[in-house]
């Protein structure tokens, strides 16, 4: 290396660790390690330490452990086995998620995948609860069911709640979500059909099984475009007549079973527990977190 590079090698090490030096002769024994860096470094200065300390055949890796950052050394021969293992294990990531919630997308679990060291298990809640694809539904066709849905009659009972239209066949002065058993997530298109088609299922039931229903409100057409239920169902009881019911009323609007978590009862139609007994977070929640913890046990034992 020139002068001018091994003085940039310096002052880039030093920022990074006080330690560095040492770290790095334990690893050309063969030993990977983690430190807890002195400073944070930007992105691209990542990347030019990367460039100066691959003459000694390591590679410099931000990474995280238990929420705190800290910097891997990993020995490699020559950067393109450095790269070449690195897919390697994108790979394994990405199969072990796909194997374990079938119906994400590739383009969402790639996106974890690719992203994993800039993001929280809250901002995978968020990328599996949404596509990154909009889906194909007119703001007109969604105005038009929401002017129809919010409407009261002699048989259901509508309340503006949040962001949310609520709707249910027993009056309740205010909806509360921790009353409720099981939901059942649509991944469905939000038109008029729908509508009629869930206030029918809606008075069959009732009030025996079915609690409410929700869907956006007008001004959350984002919402309904681009969340994966964008129509929820809530249960105090499970019951499968009522549950075929509900698959057969919204056949004909369903989208796909993208972003379903639960136990599937049709085509883009699930069934999950409200909040999980041992958890406490919501199914969305409590997959977030594992798939969080999927991308952090593959990358220990790389």
């Amino acid at each position: 290396m020139d002068q001018n590079k091994i003085l940039r090698f310096n002052e880039l090490k030093n920022r990074a660790s006080k330690s560095f030096d040492e770290y790095l002769d334990a690893l050309l024994t063969g030993t990977d390690v983690y430190m807890l860096p002195k400073e944070r470094l930007s992105d691209r200065e990542w990347h030019e330490l990367n460039e100066l300390v691959k003459w000694k055949n390591v590679k410099f890796i931000e990474t995280t452990e238990r929420g705190v950052p800290y910097m891997r050394l990993s020995k490699t021969s020559n950067r393109a086995t450095y790269k070449s293992a690195t897919a390697k294990v994108k790979a394994m990531q990405f199969n072990a998620i796909r194997n374990k919630y079938p119906y994400l997308s590739d383009s969402v679990i790639q996106e974890i995948v690719d992203n994993q060291d800039n993001i929280s298990s809250g901002q995978i809640y968020n990328m599996i609860r949404h596509t990154k694809k909009k889906y194909n539904l007119s703001r007109d066709e969604f105005n038009k069911a929401v002017a129809y849905g919010k409407t009261p009659n002699n048989y259901i009972d509508v309340s503006q709640y949040q962001r949310w239209t609520w709707k249910r066949k027993s009056r309740i002065q205010q909806p509360h979500a921790s009353r409720d058993t099981y939901h059942i997530s649509l991944n469905v298109n939000i038109v008029e059909g729908l509508i009629k088609a869930l206030d029918s299922v809606l008075i069959q039931d009732a009030g025996r099984y079915i609690e409410y229903y929700k869907f956006p409100k007008s001004d959350w057409y984002d919402e309904a475009i681009t969340r994966h239920d964008p129509v929820t169902i809530y249960l105090s009881a499970r019951n499968r007549g009522i549950e075929q019911k509900i698959v057969r009323a919204v056949a004909p609007y369903v989208r796909s079973n993208e972003g379903l978590l639960g136990e599937i009862l049709g085509y883009g139609v699930d069934i999950s527990p409200e909040t999980t007994q041992k958890y406490g977070m919501s199914v969305g929640q409590h997959a977030s977190m594992q798939i969080y913890n999927v991308l952090r046990n593959i990358n220990s034992r790389d």
